[in-house]
């Protein structure tokens, strides 16, 4: 009997711990199925919840520490959203975890400052980055990140604009002007070769000139030199007639003189 006894009690031990360990099981899988929960489809407070009284209940439960820190993460949301409740994304929180029954569990939290601008990779807290695109949190930024530089932006346009059009200004003159110069430069080229070609031709015309000139002295010197030695032999033909009638003369003194006695003698006997 005894030992009938201690088998049924055995069995019964058996049965509870058996039981104990499908209860934690089924805890475990439950706690397991929320955490994993995407949350850009939503937020599942009610299941956060449950689960995180269980793990209040049973601490030791597989999953407890992952549901601890999704319970943090919405601590800190709710905490960053009311220091800064400009985007519809906070109010929207807000107003949803503070209305559930989950903000009474909620730990301390310490709040962190959201971005202002388009320009961010992530928000800080993840209920905020899964719900972001269904407020439209990034193209809120944009307005509040213009609102903040556009009378900057706006400057800095006009001057970028201005410069760009003063760059084209000052490009297109210093081309003209680049032209202008080249142009002037081929004119001036022109000229240049012009004015050589004109002094080419009057150095040619110069050198033409004198060497006419030259060539009419000379001819007028051999004219003159020719007409000094006809002069020349004229006066010497001149004095050759002369010595030579003088000559003539004075032999025909002698031949009168030597001659006309004889004949007056034969004129003279002719006569007897």
């Amino acid at each position: 009997m005894r030992s009938l006894l201690t088998i049924l009690i055995l069995f019964s031990v058996a049965g509870c711990e058996a039981a104990i360990d499908q209860e934690r099981l089924d805890m475990e899988e439950k706690i397991s199925s929320v955490i994993q929960i995407d949350w850009h489809d939503g937020i599942p407070l009610d299941d956060l919840f449950k689960v995180k009284q269980l793990c209040q209940q049973h601490p030791s439960l597989r999953g407890c520490k992952a549901v601890k820190k999704q319970i943090q993460d919405i601590a800190d949301t709710v905490a960053t959203c009311l220091k800064d409740q400009r985007s519809d994304l906070c109010q929207a929180a807000i107003e949803n975890i503070k209305n559930h029954d989950i903000s009474k569990m909620l730990p301390p939290a310490k709040a962190v400052n959201l971005p202002d601008d388009p320009f961010y990779f992530f928000l800080p807290t993840e209920v905020l980055e899964s719900q972001a695109n269904r407020f439209n949190y990034r193209l809120q930024a944009l307005g509040w990140w213009w609102e903040t530089w556009k009378i900057r932006i706006i400057l800095y346009c006009t001057l970028i604009i201005l410069t760009y059009f003063a760059w084209n200004w000052w490009t297109a003159y210093e081309e003209e002007q680049a032209q202008q110069a080249a142009e002037q430069y081929t004119q001036r080229k022109a000229i240049m070769q012009q004015e050589k070609a004109r002094l080419i031709n009057e150095e040619r015309e110069r050198i033409e000139v004198e060497h006419r000139t030259k060539i009419e002295q000379e001819a007028a010197i051999a004219e003159q030199q020719r007409q000094a030695a006809e002069k020349l032999a004229q006066m010497k033909a001149a004095k050759a007639l002369a010595k030579l009638a003088d000559e003539q003369s004075q032999i025909d003194k002698i031949l009168d003189v030597t001659f006309k006695p004889v004949a007056k003698q034969r004129r003279k006997k002719k006569l007897d």
